[in-house]
């Protein structure tokens, strides 16, 4: 930022007074030198076989309408890592 000389004086003037005083600058934060992998885990999904599998079922056997199952396997799939009772997908759809 660029003062005026007038801008300048009026500081200074200000300073030897003593109304306002010079602000500390903060220390600024550094950047890691050394990155993190950009490498992850998933513990739901695998894709080690001919088709990826979530929790152990492959992706067809879910992610279709003609299996017959709704968004309560899904949903137990990915949070809980395995299929639950009957009763609770009612629940989890409500």
């Amino acid at each position: 930022m660029i003062l005026t000389d007038f801008e300048v004086k009026v500081l200074t003037l200000l300073k030897e007074k003593g109304v306002i005083q010079d602000i500390e600058e903060p220390e600024m934060n550094v950047c890691p030198k050394v990155r993190r992998s950009k490498q992850f885990i998933c513990t739901i999904s695998g894709d080690r076989g001919e088709e990826a599998t979530y929790a152990g079922f492959p992706i067809s056997s879910v992610a279709t309408p003609d299996t017959g199952k709704g968004i309560g396997d899904v949903v137990s799939l990915l949070w809980f890592k395995n299929n639950i009772l009957h009763g609770l997908h009612n629940l989890l759809k409500q």
